[in-house]
């Protein structure tokens, strides 16, 4: 009978060296690989590879991974850019070298820039890279590789199918772009500079940025050639086609597993965990030490069942890798509430027989083409013994309720509570989270948080937010607590959020400048977005609680009275508070720029205001172009007023009673000459997205009493 290869191995300097005891001289073998993935395949071996003691002598730096695939393949996972290289020795024995490529020169790119055509001039050259590679197995050889290998790496557990699978994808986005430059280029929207390099000898398609010297600096482009508005972006609907289709291919895994390796509930015989492990620890070696792979994958999976990742993953280590251990890897890391990658459960969102259940907790935020059925949700998740019921119910909970499913919440914290046992903490915090717009919520939070147990921190954040949306005062007291909690677990999962929740708590109980301390803080911690959003649900406190005078002293000290600093909504609330103080000059950077469609017309009413208050009644008139409402109205007469000294309307002007068009309105504004001015024209075309086809009547009009 046919006895298994052994691989042996050793270290040495500057390479890695495997070598394998072949049957005979006359056995052929074959290396091929792709980038950091290789295997070597024996063609007629029967009785697959002994790996056991391979990274006993050596450590994971050149050689990450090993793995089998069959009885014939023998993986290797790479962990450096390193070159393999395999040959003979002494007639029996293959000899595999992983060395380092030392002194070697950077790899060529192919050069290529596009910019845009005569039409459109953009200040710099539109460029695109993709990246390289080595020559690819043909299409007979990937086909078998993606059907029988399955290697996983140690560090992340990718199997070797799905890294193949993934560079497929890569090769199809990469001639999707292409072919759509291609069109582009035919149509006369691009044209190709002519430094472009080919090396014929390889299967890259790589796009290198320009030379600098081909680089057009912004200075040096003709003004006419520069855009008016740099703020435009052009798109149509194959842009927004090739976008959906990239996401949907940039999805780890698509296939679905097989039902029974996730089948959580059949991996148990009834007995108490004590008793099962016991069992099987006494049969995890045999005669000489040697370990039992199969006995020790089956304690894996009892620990799974028992909802202990991190014996799971020890037990996972004493076995060789495999597809199944990369999953049941990933089953581990899930339990434990690691926020690390699992590429193979991220793709079984689709997937019914409790693999979608595994999805919903792996993933944070769902998109919108990968979103799990509820229905198969609630019945792979009624399948699962009771324990981890409610050990994942709250999680599952949570997690459909942050991505927009409060309904499905509920259902999934029934279903966990039907044993009839007494709800866990946990159990009882994502049960008055999932009801939070019921009566008595808060109490139910306030109880939590003085309950001292391991969900307080949890649900002092969310009774916070509770606090904040409802436009409840908060206790200084609770606001104390959570600066308490935040220093305690700042180097925890939980510490940034805590910050926030800190933030926010100082401005609920009015204490805005300690606000802006915590944010201070966050900023250093979290980075500047993190900093951002705060400081703006902090400054939309200010603008409702706040009074006048604190309001505008830490708008200026916080640098909030600019441009962009706040969202729309925010800095419509601040602008109207700051202008009804009567600080009209402060308030107008504030509404300056364009608004989101909702908030624009609030947002030209409050310019209108600021205009009229800043003695420019013609400006506001503009502002208030194709706008109807009392307020409207009221803000129109007061501007004409203004204008003339005189509450009636001259002839000029159109009759209130009577509809009035753009073109109609703006003739009635101007410098009192026959043509509108170009401050006037500007701000017309500022407000463009709103009333382009008014402006462009207007402008008729204006031109026809000019003639």
């Amino acid at each position: 009978m046919a006895q298994p290869i052994v691989v042996k191995s050793g270290e040495h300097d500057g390479f890695t060296r495997l070598v394998l005891t072949l049957p005979s001289a006359d056995t052929e073998y074959e290396l091929r690989g792709v980038d950091t993935t290789w295997q070597v395949i024996i063609p007629g071996h029967t009785n697959s590879f002994d790996t056991s003691s391979v990274f006993q002598r050596i450590p994971r730096t050149r050689l990450a991974a090993l793995g089998v695939s069959g009885a014939e393949g023998l993986d290797l996972g790479l962990g450096c850019d390193c070159d393999v290289k395999a040959f003979r020795h002494a007639g029996t024995h293959l000899v595999i070298d992983i060395s380092e490529r030392s002194g070697e020169a950077p790899r060529s790119k192919e050069l290529a820039g596009f910019v845009l055509g005569a039409r459109v001039d953009p200040p710099a050259s539109l460029r695109f890279q993709f990246q390289s590679q080595t020559a690819v197995p043909t299409v007979a050889d990937t086909a078998e590789r993606t059907k029988d290998v399955a290697m996983a790496d140690r560090v992340s557990q990718v199997g070797f199918q799905e890294k193949m699978e993934r560079q497929l994808r890569v090769s199809e986005v990469q001639k999707i772009v292409l072919d759509g430059l291609a069109r582009a280029g035919t149509s006369g929207l691009l044209r190709v500079k002519p430094t472009v390099a080919t090396e014929s000898k390889s299967l890259k398609n790589d796009i290198a940025p320009p030379h600098p010297s081909t680089v057009e600096p912004d200075d040096e482009i003709p003004v006419r050639h520069r855009p008016v508005f740099p703020n435009v972006k052009v798109e149509n609907s194959v842009d927004r086609a090739l976008r959906e289709q990239v996401a949907r291919m940039q999805v780890p895994d698509t296939t679905c597993i097989d039902p029974d390796l996730v089948d959580i509930a059949k991996w148990s015989d009834g007995r108490s965990l004590a008793r099962q492990v016991a069992a099987l620890n006494a049969e995890l070696t045999g005669e000489f030490d040697h370990l039992n792979d199969a006995v020790a994958l089956r304690l894996s999976k009892t620990y799974l069942f028992f909802g202990l990742g991190q014996e799971a993953l020890a037990a996972l280590n004493l076995v060789p890798a495999s597809r199944e251990t990369a999953i049941l890897t990933e089953l581990a890391t899930v339990l434990e509430g690691r926020n690390e990658a699992t590429p193979i459960l991220t793709g079984q969102a689709r997937c019914g027989d409790g693999a979608d259940i595994w999805f919903a907790l792996a993933v944070d935020q769902w998109p919108e083409y990968a979103r799990p059925a509820a229905d198969s949700i609630l019945r792979g998740f009624s399948r699962l013994p009771d324990h981890l019921r409610t050990y994942l119910g709250p999680r599952l909970a949570d997690r459909f309720r942050a991505n927009g499913d409060p309904e499905t919440s509920r259902s999934i914290l029934r279903i966990a509570m039907r044993d009839g046992s007494e709800p866990t903490p946990e159990m009882q915090l994502s049960s008055v989270v999932a009801n939070i717009d019921a009566h008595h919520a808060g109490d139910k939070l306030q109880s939590l948080v003085t309950s001292d147990q391991s969900v307080s921190p949890k649900a002092l954040m969310h009774l916070i937010e509770n606090h904040v949306r409802s436009k409840k005062p908060l206790g200084a007291d609770l606001a104390e607590l959570a600066g308490a909690y935040a220093v305690e677990f700042q180097k925890t999962e939980m510490g940034p959020e805590l910050r926030k929740s800190h933030a926010l708590a100082r401005a609920a109980s009015g204490q805005f400048r300690q606000a802006f301390f915590v944010v201070r803080d966050i900023e250093a911690r979290d980075g500047s977005v993190a900093a951002r959003q705060v400081r703006d649900r902090i400054a939309f406190l200010m603008g409702q609680h706040a009074d006048e005078f604190e309001l505008l002293s830490l708008a200026v000290s916080e640098g909030l009275l600019h441009p962009n600093v706040l969202s729309d909504v925010t800095a419509n609330l601040v602008a109207k508070r700051i202008l009804g103080a009567g600080f009209a000059k402060a308030a107008w950077p504030l509404v300056s720029g364009p608004a989101a469609a909702h908030v624009m017309r609030e947002r030209r009413i409050i310019r209108a205001q600021v205009r009229l208050a800043l003695e420019e009644p013609d400006q506001a008139l503009v502002d208030l172009l194709g706008l109807s409402g009392e307020d409207a109205d009221i803000l129109r007469r007061m501007a004409r007023k203004k204008l003339t000294g005189s509450d009636n309307a001259p002839r000029t002007w159109p009759d209130e009673n009577r509809p009035q068009n753009g073109a109609e309105e703006f003739a009635d504004i101007g410098d009192g000459s026959d043509q509108p001015s170009l401050q006037l024209l500007r701000a017309l075309v500022d407000n463009s997205g709103i009333f382009r086809k008014d402006a462009a009547k207007a402008i008729e009009a204006a031109k026809a009493s000019g003639g």
